[in-house]
């Protein structure tokens, strides 16, 4: 139903129009009525009705006076000027306060009638048009972030991007100009672990409230955001953004700065900023970093083959921990400087290629080629120094299996150890790692060579010592399913029960009951 409003001084007029208004089937109510210009002004503020009927010769203030303030802050309200024949001097004024029609007085009921259907169906077809611009306005709000988003990517994908087809998405933007001075790559971690967290929205929405920003998107695991400046004071307001975050949030930004020139494509900065932005992520580091932050790594070949030998003796003397203490070591000595992230991979590819060449007198050359590919599509996973330590330490362990092939007994000899542990044991708290400290492997290599030699995965293993172990508890009578659980190492009776079943094919209850 439509809100109309009616404001005349005369009584009578007022219940003359109130009485058609009523009696015809118009989806139309009166919502208010007033004596004057000045409550219509108020009425109208607190009612917003879709209709307005007002005279012109009222006390306090007169009609078109009043409908002037109401059009302007209720566009929308179409507005109807009650006249006798008299008031036609008032017509000029009238048509500039954009009123819809005159009614005459003495009023006519079809006269009436008439306008306020005609008003109304120009209503109906008004929201529908405004209906369908609204749902087209959405579908653009909807399609801009994608839009947005192809658009970065053609800037940072392309040497020579179309600037004439991206030009054509600068006022859709409501960008005045797209020249930017810098490109800033982040990435944000709830912790020291790294582990990625979704508050990018929030960071670029303060970056851009302190310094303004030309534009920015999500690409992969970091942000991409171009800099309107690029100088010394903006990069010391976005450090102390970051320091912010990080003490008011406890949130950790790496963030990644490098400058667009004219004389080098955005593309190039991109790629820039990206190696900046990984490499301070390998290290760990947090903060705003460029370039210059960062070392470059030589390639020292006799020094890989002084780490050849060195290794390759501690492996032949079967000395595995110490082995991968030495390589530790070795690894360490990168951490007195941040190497570029691209030149650690590189250099860790060169020394597993070399150091794999110490295999040559007992694995072939396509196993050689093998394990590097494997290696390799490894390194290019790795995120952090401490990822890249790991990988190193399972390449020796793999190197020394190599190595020794031919007389497997140390291997063998160590599973044999860990199943008398596991057979005497069996109640504790063991895990995979666990045993390969006790060792000192790692736990992919315990793993993989426990399976070898015992026939079943360690896990598999120490289930069926405890069941065993369990069903001999409870044949005495002694012990409830709970203390049995609980003796054997099972920290669940739950848990104990399904294994049970499964080792079994019958809930331990049934031997109780037997």
């Amino acid at each position: 139903m439509y809100k109309l409003l009616i404001v005349d001084d005369e009584p009578m007029t007022l219940k003359f129009i109130k009485l058609i208004i009523e009696e015809s089937d118009l989806p139309i109510y009166i919502c208010d009525e007033g004596e004057n210009g000045l409550e219509a002004i108020e009425l109208a503020k607190k009612h917003q009705p879709e209709f307005l009927i007002i005279d012109i010769e009222m006390p306090l203030m007169d009609g078109l006076t009043a409908a002037q303030i109401i059009k302007d802050t209720l566009p929308n309200t179409k507005i109807y000027i009650l006249t006798a024949y008299g008031y036609f001097s008032y017509a000029q004024k009238a048509i500039k306060v954009k009123v819809e029609d005159y009614l005459l007085k003495p009023l006519k009921v079809e006269t009436l009638i008439n306008i306020l259907n005609h008003g109304i169906n120009t209503s109906l077809v008004e929201e529908l048009e405004q209906k369908e611009i609204n749902n087209i306005r959405n579908q653009i709000e909807q399609l801009k972030p994608i839009v947005k988003k192809n658009l970065i990517k053609e800037l940072l994908t392309k040497e020579k991007p179309d600037i004439t087809e991206i030009q054509k998405f600068i006022p859709a933007f409501n960008w005045a100009k797209f020249q930017p001075l810098g490109l800033l790559s982040a990435s944000i971690f709830k912790n020291a672990d790294n582990q990625n967290c979704n508050n990018y929205d929030s960071f670029l929405t303060e970056l851009d409230n302190e310094i303004g920003v030309e534009l920015f998107t999500g690409l992969n695991n970091g942000q991409v955001v171009f800099l309107r400046e690029y100088s010394k004071d903006i990069m010391g307001k976005i450090e102390e953004i970051i320091n912010r975050w990080s003490k008011e949030y406890k949130l950790h930004c790496t963030v990644a700065i490098s400058s667009i020139t004219k004389d080098e494509s955005i593309c190039n900065s991109y790629k820039e900023a990206e190696e900046i932005r990984k490499t301070a992520v390998f290290w760990g580091l947090r903060g705003l970093y460029c370039k210059g932050d960062f070392y470059r790594l030589s390639f020292n070949l006799s020094k890989i083959l002084e780490v050849q030998r060195d290794l390759y003796n501690l492996l032949t003397k079967e000395n595995l921990p110490l082995s991968a203490t030495y390589l530790k070591k070795l690894n360490s000595l990168m951490l007195t400087k941040h190497y570029w992230y691209a030149d650690v991979l590189l250099y860790s590819k060169q020394v597993i290629t070399i150091l794999l060449s110490s295999l040559s007198a007992v694995v072939s050359a396509n196993e050689q080629t093998n394990i590097l590919l494997q290696y390799e599509r490894r390194l290019q996973k790795i995120a952090n120094f401490l990822e890249l330590e790991q990988l190193f330490l399972e390449f020796t362990e793999d190197l020394a299996s190599q190595i020794h092939s031919n007389i497997p007994n140390q291997t063998k000899q160590m599973v044999n150890w860990a199943i008398g542990y596991i057979n005497q044991n069996y109640n504790k708290d063991l895990t995979l790692k666990v045993m390969a400290d006790k060792l000192f492997v790692s736990t992919t290599y315990f793993s993989r060579i426990f399976k070898k030699y015992a026939g079943k995965g360690f896990v598999n293993y120490l289930q069926k010592v405890r069941i065993e172990q369990a069903q001999k508890l409870l044949l005495t009578g002694k012990y409830t399913v709970t203390e049995v659980s609980k003796r054997v190492g099972f920290k669940d009776p739950s848990y104990f029960s399904y294994v049970f079943k499964k080792e079994k094919n019958q809930i331990p209850i049934n031997i109780l009951k037997r």
